[in-house]
């Protein structure tokens, strides 16, 4: 940033803020190109329809505390931010003050030459960063349901920082796993199959506290958490692909309540095949209920994790991208280069972090990653996960998010595999390529893909839908040869 560019900001950023036409002239005096380009109804309906009268106060009083704390860049970033780029290894820790006043940057739009997210641009193939399109309204210009409960969650953020200011520090690590040193998913023969529990209770966030927390990831980080989707768009037939970019999923809704996470939109390029971003050390400030249309803020959360010896909260996430499959293609996840791109991404996040904040390997709290929005099969991806958690020497326990049959499906199928005695290498060697090469019945030997192949042959094709699910028919083969 010039420093003339940050004199124009910082004398806009030093003005009082007594109304939204005010936090909007400030914001346009540095961002004119785009004065009538962006719309700010979405803040403007949240503010005057949606908080209390009495609260409309407080909330232009906070809006003049981020400015506040924007306009602590120099002192507190002397220094330009490095770029996590694609490829390269790189672990980058600031403290919590840092990331408030980067996101209070955000917030005001300040960083130069972030407004433009053409793919081509020269920030193209990074996440947007600026809060504007959270700021914007809806066709009605209105905003609503998962909308409201990010403005709820981002303005008890910057109160919460702003009143007593955080002491801690958050590290970031690009992890990258060269092809070389990934898996060679034929030969996991003698790799033993690791320990799984399986919840239908509980969520990754809550119940996973002691564990590495996997955030099912779009490969732009964070997803759509600064973007917005209607109620309507929500429910219309277009439900999926709308949510993965601009909604209120898993990733965005985690992104929401531990609001530092979002500071890693602007220094971490998408993510590659091979690649994950562990993120460790982000504060809770809120909690919610609901997920997607229905996401509701439910108030604040006083985060009493115990701290490391370097300051950070033990709390370690890590996020790692699944496929989207488009509704008509679908069955493309069953075919061989997905089965291998999926267990590769899948084992690049559960390899111990060398930033971890954990004294020795904990479990993997992970779900129905890649499922939802992205149209994953969750028992295929339920496999993928026990198979790469073999390869990667981790236990697991998969929370089913309410789903009481799925779990007993899963913990059924499991605990075949484990009387069966498939040991490692078995069930595992097992879902992958070579799948489950001799998985339940040792007598056995085939591939998952094969019989991924067959079951969809078998079973899908033939009927307009299945008679039986896919643990089902895996179990069947194993077990009667």
């Amino acid at each position: 940033m010039t420093f003339r560019k940050w004199d124009i900001i910082r004398f806009a950023l030093s003005k009082q803020i007594n109304s939204l036409k005010d936090f909007r002239e400030i914001l346009f005096s540095y961002n004119e190109t785009y004065r009538n380009k962006w719309n700010l109804y979405g803040l403007a309906f949240y503010a005057n329809q949606i908080i209390d009268q009495d609260d409309r106060p407080k909330l232009l009083q906070t809006m003049g505390r981020i400015a506040k704390l924007a306009l602590e860049l120099p002192e507190l970033i002397p220094h330009p931010i490095p770029l996590m780029k694609q490829g390269q290894p790189s672990v980058l820790t600031l403290s919590q003050m840092q990331i408030a006043c980067l996101l209070a940057n955000a917030f005001f739009c300040t960083f130069p030459r972030r407004n433009d997210t053409r793919r081509n641009a020269e920030y193209g193939t990074y996440p947007s960063i600026h809060f504007n399109r959270l700021f914007a309204g809806n066709k009605d210009r209105e905003c609503e349901g998962p909308q409201i409960a990010k403005l709820h969650g981002i303005f008890h953020y910057f109160e919460q920082v702003t009143n007593t200011r955080p002491t801690g520090h958050v590290t970031f690590h690009r992890q990258v796993v060269p092809n070389v040193e990934l898996p060679d998913w034929k030969v996991l023969l003698d790799t033993p199959l690791c320990g799984m529990g399986v919840r239908s209770d509980g969520m990754i966030e809550d119940e996973g506290k002691d564990m590495v927390q996997v955030d099912f990831a779009n490969k732009m980080i964070g997803g759509g958490v600064l973007g917005h989707v209607s109620r309507s768009e929500y429910i219309g037939k277009t439900c999926n692909s709308i949510a993965a970019s601009q909604g209120a999923v898993q990733e965005e809704i985690r992104f929401i309540i531990n609001p530092e996470l979002i500071v890693t939109r602007l220094f971490v390029e998408e993510l590659d095949d091979n690649e994950s971003l562990s993120m460790i050390g982000a504060q809770r400030f809120s909690n919610y209920r609901g997920y997607a249309s229905t996401f509701e803020w439910a108030g604040p959360h006083v985060d009493q994790l115990p701290k490391d010896n370097q300051g950070r909260i033990k709390t370690e996430i890590v996020g790692i991208d699944a496929v989207r499959f488009p509704p008509n293609q679908v069955d493309d996840q069953y075919r061989r280069n997905y089965l291998i791109r999926e267990l590769n991404k899948a084992y690049c996040g559960f390899v111990q972090s060398i930033v971890t904040c954990h004294e020795r390997p904990p479990q993997i709290a992970t779900g129905n990653w890649g499922c939802g929005a992205f149209n994953g099969d969750k028992q295929l991806k339920a496999l993928i996960q026990l198979i790469a958690t073999a390869a990667a020497r981790r236990d697991l326990v998969y929370f089913t998010f309410g789903d009481a049959k799925f779990a007993d499906d899963l913990r059924g199928l499991y605990q075949s595999l484990k009387a069966m005695d498939v040991s490692a290498g078995t069930v595992l060697s097992v879902v992958t390529l070579t799948i489950l090469r001799g998985l339940i019945y040792q007598a056995y030997t085939g591939q998952l893909y094969d019989w991924v192949a067959k079951y969809n042959a078998d079973v899908v094709r033939k009927f307009d839908g299945p008679d039986m699910t896919l643990f089902d028919y895996v179990t069947e083969r194993l077990t009667n040869g």
